[in-house]
């Protein structure tokens, strides 16, 4: 899983950003999506993300693992996110 090569991230002033230069659009992000979209970045998967956002965040496992799920299967929607080997 990786960012998709279309797409900027960017902190500003205390906030987080990205840019879809496919589809235009600007994604403003909270603590939990852009350290998401920072492990992403950093070549972390599922598992890997679970794990730091576990130990970094007070939740609880169940819950933490459909926001990351839903939060993913988002970002791959929207084309943020690129899966295995697809372009």
């Amino acid at each position: 899983m990786r960012l998709s090569d279309k797409v900027e991230w960017s902190r500003e002033e205390g906030k987080n950003f990205l840019i879809s230069f496919e589809s235009g659009k600007l994604f403003s992000l909270n603590e939990t999506a852009s350290r998401i979209v920072e492990l992403i970045g950093e070549g972390n998967g599922t598992n890997e993300i679970l794990y730091s956002l576990g130990n970094e965040f007070d939740v609880d496992k169940e819950k933490l693992t459909l926001i990351v799920n839903n939060f993913i299967t988002h970002l791959e929607g929207e084309g943020i996110i690129i899966r295995g080997d697809k372009n």
